[in-house]
């Protein structure tokens, strides 16, 4: 359970918590199509916030990393590949 994780949502504090989060997404994967929503092992859900696109042959389950960007923005990559997206946290 996310519980008191509020990374990723937006926030008007200042002093809001903006670590990397790296969990697994769930289930089958081949990358992001414009408007793909990553479900992720945490309990955490995010959109993507862009319009890029970027393709994988398929995995099960492979790790997500969503680092902080700049002005308030998070980005996220898959292990093992170069590629990032922007992404918006939704639950």
């Amino acid at each position: 359970s996310t519980g008191g994780d509020r990374r990723g949502f937006r926030s008007e504090k200042e002093d809001e918590d903006r670590s990397t989060i790296t969990s697994r997404i769930v289930g089958k994967f081949d990358g992001w199509d414009g408007q793909t929503v990553f479900k992720l092992e945490n309990g955490m859900i995010w959109e993507q916030a862009d319009k890029d696109k970027f393709y994988i042959r398929e995995v099960e389950n492979p790790v997500a990393i969503i680092e902080p960007g700049i002005f308030g923005t998070w980005r996220l990559q898959i292990e093992g590949h170069n590629s990032k997206c922007r992404v918006e946290r939704i639950q």
